[in-house]
């Protein structure tokens, strides 16, 4: 009997990814597949299930491949996943889907969500004040509205990781990570909160979702025989329950401490930290009761612009790059690197999409502010560095109180291999940034989750040992002060064209 081996499966908008890893945190392999998503309109996006699964064997067998001859499969003991939240999935009692997914980021349900959020029930408390339109709630009740036929049918309405723990033990359950943050689960009080259900018309919600919550870490059950040996798997491989990408990315960042926030740095930024007490913000999301760890809360917010507005950039100011070998991020940041910080006069708001939180503002626009004849490519482009950082702090702040202080952010994510915007971060926000050795920190997450569950330890303690911290980015005190002046003129300018960037988005609709 060799080392036990766990298995991470990260489920994600356009792709999946399957890894291996040792008890130490040694990634012996993973494996990636992209799969496509339907786009009807500019706010419907809709996706196959049976991509999902698809994907999942061929990494698999991929991974199988990468191992080598001498790897043993029976010393595979557990398995856990995360996905995106909220995907969701109308099916029958076996699992078979009544039609595609509606994704995460799909938009339909905004008219329910605005119905829900007029309640003002005092659950919304307890995620910011407000529901959205990517959460299930919302997306049950456009069901229940919009394809009645489809809702009478189906035995479940679920999330893409319930489907996907089904598939692979046969049994209905739900992450409580996922119904805490997406589904208004609140455990410190009954659960579900039955006059709030029957307020938005959801009365009837106990018939559509799984009756049995399972915290992150227990244990679902086995993968099933049947599917294992489809699958190439020994029999008897436990599943635990995994949860929302970002928030098991947490854990393979090896965020676990109330002074610690996560940066996920995609095309959308994600901030994710614990706190010992509820801090009742409506900037931010939360705070969510044991939606990871026992005995902390978890506090969100979240920039739905971040790596790509410099994607943007680059593909409609870097049209010279085009047939180079020279990579036009490498150059630019270097270039931005002998600017002086500010941009000498330049403020972004990064608000390419709209504002998450704070300001939870769908109709704010981008802007580029200060621009004269000296500036070049390269002051926006660090201008745009700059903008982010300062919208990164602005979450940050609206997450700390008296007995909370974010002291260091660990960072994973495309934008995370950027040294300068990570320096930028850092001086921006005044605090230690730090990255991690391996960058693919869902699986990783999932891995930690698998071990934890089997070895009955605490998620934390297996986390310290499964993740390898890398760079440590000290705050420059001086770039920090020259900072703050700028960070304050970035609020301000969002107030004072909040209204002006309201009627464009209105006019252009």
């Amino acid at each position: 009997m060799g080392e036990s081996i766990f298995i991470g499966i990260d489920i994600g908008t356009q792709s999946l990814r399957t890894g291996f890893f040792e008890e130490s945190g040694n990634c012996i392999t993973f494996a990636s597949q992209e799969y496509e998503l339907e786009s009807k309109n500019k706010d419907w996006y809709n996706q196959s299930a049976k991509s999902w699964w698809s994907a999942f064997k061929n990494t698999l067998n991929e991974c199988f491949e990468n191992a080598g001859d001498n790897f043993d499969r029976n010393n595979i003991k557990a398995l856990a996943c995360c996905a995106t939240s909220s995907t969701v999935l109308p099916v029958d009692k076996d699992g078979n889907s009544l039609e595609d997914a509606i994704l995460w980021m799909d938009q339909r349900a905004y008219k329910e969500t605005t119905e829900i959020n007029k309640t003002g029930h005092k659950i919304l408390n307890y995620c910011g004040g407000k529901v959205s339109s990517e959460w299930m709630v919302s997306k049950l009740l456009w069901y229940k509205k919009n394809e009645q036929d489809i809702y009478e049918k189906a035995d479940y309405i679920v999330e893409q990781l319930d489907w996907f723990n089904y598939k692979l033990t046969k049994k209905w359950v739900v992450s409580k990570c996922n119904a805490t943050c997406k589904w208004n689960y609140l455990d410190i009080n009954t659960g579900w909160d039955e006059k709030f259900m029957s307020e938005i018309g959801l009365s009837d919600y106990k018939s559509k979702w799984p009756k049995k919550v399972v915290s992150v870490g227990s244990l679902i059950g086995l993968v099933n025989d049947e599917v294992a040996d489809s699958l190439g798997l020994p029999k008897g491989i436990e599943v635990y329950q995994g949860g929302i990408d970002a928030h098991i990315a947490l854990l393979g960042m090896g965020v676990t401490n109330t002074d610690e926030l996560g940066l996920i740095m995609g095309s959308s930024f994600v901030h994710l930290t614990f706190s010992d007490n509820p801090i009742f913000n409506q900037g931010i999301w939360g705070p969510y009761s044991n939606a990871i760890l026992d005995d902390l809360w978890l506090l969100e917010g979240g920039q739905v612009s971040g790596a790509s507005i410099n994607r943007w950039f680059r593909d409609n100011f870097g049209q010279d790059f085009e047939g180079r070998t020279d990579d036009f991020y490498e150059v630019l940041s270097k270039q931005a690197a002998s600017i002086p910080p500010g941009s000498e006069g330049l403020i972004v708001l990064d608000f390419w999409e709209g504002n998450r939180t704070p300001y939870k503002d769908s109709l704010a626009t981008g802007n580029i502010l200060g621009l004269k004849l000296k500036h070049s490519r390269s002051h926006v482009y660090r201008a745009i560095l700059e903008g982010i950082a300062y919208g990164a702090r602005n979450v940050i702040e609206n997450m700390e109180s008296e007995n909370k202080q974010i002291e260091k952010i660990i960072v994973c994510g495309g934008g995370s291999k950027d040294p300068l915007w990570l320096q930028i971060i850092a001086d921006v926000t005044g605090r230690e940034v730090i990255t991690t050795q391996f960058e693919e920190a869902g699986i990783l997450g999932d891995a930690i989750v698998a071990s934890a569950g089997y070895k009955n330890k605490s998620i934390s303690e297996i986390a310290s040992k499964m993740v390898k911290k890398g760079q440590h980015l000290k705050p420059n005190k001086r770039n920090y002060n020259v900072y703050k002046t700028y960070f304050e003129l970035y609020k301000r300018t969002y107030k004072q064209l909040s209204g002006l960037m309201k009627i464009l988005s209105e006019l252009n609709k």
